[in-house]
């Protein structure tokens, strides 16, 4: 998450929704600081900075396709992208961010050589896709449209009154080496028809789910996902107030 104090802005970075490039770009040419964790959600900033009033704020964040993310995770699974799977450095447990489930998903689909929609049936068979866009969807006071990335940014920056300064860079772009994207209707409708449905001023594509669905997604499912990604963002914020600790302590040990 990213923050400007004097323009009053707060950026959310949803995960595979271009905020590695977004985050880099408020940093280095915005003026902009990290607060919280790199994906931390604006329920969080509420519950660990009571002192920020959010309503003074211009809050943020990236809307993409649910299967255009799920499209990216899967390549990224395929590529072992930087060896997160497999290198103990990137595992949670050691610091880094790949739970033990996601090696667990990376295994299964390596060994079983598993497309794209045996994938997703295996990742949602008991339950839809949602994701944190549904956390912070009402805190949201403008959104930027993946697909139009570069346009969206910069009327935000104008929006901010901020005179944008370059094009903005894309960073972290997931090779696609995956040839079927191919999804049944059904498969779209099983997998994604609640989150669109939850969600549908951001999206385009709508889809009817009967009262069960709805109650199934929105009564039970969110509140556990809900509670499930607060107690990780505060797991993230420790760890990573404990790495720049480190590195502060590292760095005067060794100006001494």
């Amino acid at each position: 998450m990213i923050i400007n104090y004097d323009k009053k802005y707060i950026f959310v970075g949803l995960p595979f929704s271009a905020s590695s490039a977004i985050s880099k770009e408020l940093l280095e040419c915005y003026d902009g600081e990290f607060i919280l964790s790199k994906h931390a959600n604006i329920p969080s900033l509420l519950r660990l900075r009571p002192d920020i009033d959010i309503t003074q704020y211009c809050i943020f964040a990236v809307v993409r396709d649910p299967v255009d993310i799920e499209w990216t995770k899967y390549n990224k699974i395929l590529t072992d992208a930087y060896g997160a799977h497999t290198n103990p450095d990137y595992f949670i447990e050691n610091g880094g961010w790949v739970t033990k489930r996601a090696r667990s998903i990376y295994k299964k689909i390596t060994e079983n050589n598993l497309n794209f929609e045996e994938y997703l049936r295996h990742i949602y068979k008991l339950y839809p896709f949602d994701n944190d866009l549904s956390i912070n969807a009402k805190y949201l006071d403008r959104v930027i449209r993946f697909e139009h990335l570069l346009d969206d940014f910069k009327d935000t920056l104008l929006h901010l009154d901020i005179k944008p300064v370059r094009d903005l860079p894309i960073k972290n772009k997931t090779e696609k080496v995956a040839q079927n994207r191919e999804l049944s209707e059904g498969t779209i409708r099983k997998i994604f028809g609640a989150h669109y449905w939850c969600n549908e001023k951001f999206y385009s594509k709508h889809y009817k789910i009967n009262i069960f669905e709805k109650v199934y997604f929105r009564a039970l499912l969110q509140p556990l996902r809900f509670i499930k990604r607060l107690r990780f963002d505060a797991f993230r914020n420790k760890q990573e107030i404990d790495f720049l600790k480190k590195s502060h302590n590292q760095n005067s040990k060794e100006s001494l």
